[in-house]
């Protein structure tokens, strides 16, 4: 423990030497902030509660259903913005209960490059996938409706 404690302490010691020469320089530091899903499937609440908004406990007020609504607004109105979405799950779920004009602006998006599907799989890969068989499974039903749809 007191060498993890140790190395911690080290590599912080690193970070803080870099920040503090930074602050001095005059050329701004670059931050690269990368938009995206990380929305567990039934970690503390039913899939559906998270889709949905409700069942609301304490400070969780996810509806994933309006993160995607108004990611595709936002990214309509300025071009240079992405999102990048992991989970098939929910977005399958969005796309099938969306209107036919929301889903070809949701398809124009991701021909255009400004959403990017990663991994692809049905939940990401951390997400009660405890062996091989359910890592291919879920890769496979997460896939199967990217095929079907895009």
């Amino acid at each position: 423990m007191v060498e993890y404690e140790e190395q911690r302490t080290q590599n912080r010691g690193d970070y803080k030497t870099f920040l503090s020469t930074r602050e001095t320089e005059t050329e701004p530091v670059t931050v690269h902030l990368i938009a995206h899903s990380h929305d567990d499937l039934g970690w503390r609440k039913t899939y559906e509660e998270y889709f949905y908004g409700t069942n609301v406990n304490n400070d969780e007020r996810a509806a994933v259903q309006l993160i995607i609504d108004t990611t595709v607004e936002e990214l309509e109105r300025d071009k240079r913005r992405t999102f990048t979405i992991a989970e098939m799950k929910f977005f399958q779920m969005w796309y099938k209960t969306a209107e036919q004009k929301q889903r070809d602006r949701a398809k124009a998006l991701i021909q255009n490059g400004q959403i990017e599907i990663v991994q692809g799989g049905w939940t990401a890969p951390d997400e009660a996938c405890p062996n091989y068989q359910d890592l291919v499974l879920n890769m496979h039903f997460g896939n199967k409706f990217l095929w079907e749809e895009f």
